[in-house]
């Protein structure tokens, strides 16, 4: 019987590149962090294009961007600002240069439908600044196109914010891929690009961009702004917690009730 041998330092040279591709695919995914650059690339775009929304917003926007804490407007109110957004596009759609850049309008609470084919790109842009908290509902409806997904936030003094960026993969269900929710959109452009991954391929899709209002069910899990407009997650039991003298915070017993300060 022949014995074959193979030095440690060998065996260690062959199974390395073999345990790097098992790290990288598991369970037939790919795990894969999508580019920051390129998401930053994208909203450097939609920043160009959104400033010239932000130099038509009207003043009933503005004020209700003015307000303190999340939300601008009620429902109502909002829904009559949106109009005006309707208004801005019009009037940009004269501008030759406007129309060769090609964005597409997204007023809240609409959805928008589209076919997205091969290494091609699509940009749609809110008609207004956001005056509530805002919701990215993003479908896929048909067809095996790969598309990456840029949602970005546009100030209107400042750089562009990606807030979520993702990619949809050639075999994923149709349906429901992504919600994202900017509890901070209040007095942001919100804008969402697509970019295609796919050599021929297509993918059939649904966007939308709801505003949250505070007469909203959901509006009671909205995060306030803090001074420096980040906004804090909330807890997974939407408690708050009671002040101690020393102006700490102690956690909530499982009866609801507080602990006494010390």
């Amino acid at each position: 019987m022949t014995t074959f041998r193979i030095s440690k330092s060998r065996w260690t040279a062959r199974i390395r590149p073999f345990a790097l591709g098992f790290g990288l695919l598991t369970g037939g995914y790919v795990f894969a962090t999508p580019s920051a650059a390129h998401a930053a690339d994208s909203c450097k775009t939609v920043a160009d294009v959104s400033s010239k929304v932000w130099k038509e917003t009207p003043g009933v926007v503005k004020t209700a961007i003015a307000k303190s804490g999340p939300f601008g407007a009620s429902a109502m109110q909002a829904l009559k600002m949106i109009d005006q957004g309707v208004k801005i596009w019009n009037k940009l759609a004269g501008d030759k240069s406007w129309a060769k850049i090609g964005p597409r309008r997204m007023d809240f609470e609409k959805w928008n439908k589209g076919t997205l084919l091969g290494p091609t790109e699509r940009m749609f842009i809110s008609g207004i600044p956001a005056v509530n908290p805002v919701e990215v509902d993003f479908h896929k409806l048909d067809h095996a196109g790969k598309v990456k997904v840029v949602i970005c936030k546009v100030p209107k003094k400042g750089k562009a914010v990606a807030v979520k960026s993702f990619e949809v993969a050639p075999d994923a269900r149709k349906g429901k891929i992504k919600t994202v929710r900017i509890d901070d959109a209040k007095g942001h452009i919100i804008t969402v690009v697509l970019h295609g991954k796919s050599a021929t391929n297509k993918l059939q899709y649904k966007v939308r961009a709801r505003m949250i209002h505070a007469e909203d069910e959901d509006a009671k899990t909205v995060t306030a702004p803090r001074e420096d407009n980040t906004v804090t997650a909330p807890r997974e039991d939407n408690t708050v917690t009671a002040p101690r003298e020393d102006n700490t915070r102690t956690a909530p017993r499982e009866n609801g009730s507080v602990s006494a300060p010390r």
